[in-house]
């Protein structure tokens, strides 16, 4: 006996649709406030934000130029030349104490060579003149008296003495009158800086030696 199985359908009910609760007007206007808030407070913040964040760019910016800068300077100073004046040889008549020669020693104390140009003056002043003499710029620069000292190294620059000082050398011994020696030296320290050394100094007919003027004398 074979069974048979009946399926019988059962009608079911649609479901009802789901309907939010109507709101009120005030609710959904303090909604819509809410929101506005909201975005209001949100692009506030970024705006703030992109500031804030535009501030510390550029400050960053500036102190990577300024450690930039420093390193640059740095580096000058450490590789770039100096040039200042060693001394100033002194050549006396054999059996006198009058001068016959005088040049100018300068010393590159740096570790580049220095490239340049000099140019130097001796004049005869009274001492009242030294006291307060406000050193004579020397004579332009000649291209033509080109230098170049190496690192460590010195240069002897030959001073023109006046023509006079052999005639007046007895008022020069007396101390009635003062040798007096202006200089000047522009080089470049390559680093695209045109460099100054300048330099003033008396003779003192007592110590034979030369002394600095009050002014006059600076090294860049």
């Amino acid at each position: 006996m074979v069974k048979k199985r009946v399926r019988t359908a059962l009608p079911i009910a649609p479901a009802a649709p789901v309907t939010a609760p109507a709101q009120s007007p005030a609710k959904r206007h303090k909604l819509e406030w809410a929101g506005f808030i909201v975005s209001l407070a949100t692009l506030i913040t970024l705006v703030f934000y992109t500031v804030y964040t535009h501030g510390q760019l550029s400050e960053s910016r500036r102190a990577n130029a300024q450690t930039e800068r420093n390193t640059r300077t740095s580096l000058e100073q450490a590789s770039r030349p100096w040039l200042t004046v060693k001394d100033i040889h002194t050549t006396l008549v054999p059996g006198t104490e009058r001068i016959q020669s005088v040049s100018v020693s300068l010393e590159n104390s740096g570790r580049t060579p220095a490239i340049g140009r000099l140019s130097q003056r001796a004049i005869l002043l009274p001492p009242i003149e030294v006291r307060g003499w406000q050193p004579l710029e020397p004579s332009p620069l000649d291209p033509d008296r080109r230098f170049v000292i190496g690192p460590s190294h010195s240069h002897d620059a030959p001073v023109d003495l006046p023509s006079a000082l052999s005639a007046q050398w007895d008022a020069v011994a007396a101390g009635r009158l003062h040798l007096a020696i202006k200089g000047l030296v522009e080089y470049e320290d390559g680093f695209g800086q045109l460099r100054r050394t300048s330099y003033c100094d008396t003779y003192n007919s007592k110590t034979l030696h030369w002394d600095q003027c009050s002014q006059g004398n600076s090294a860049e």
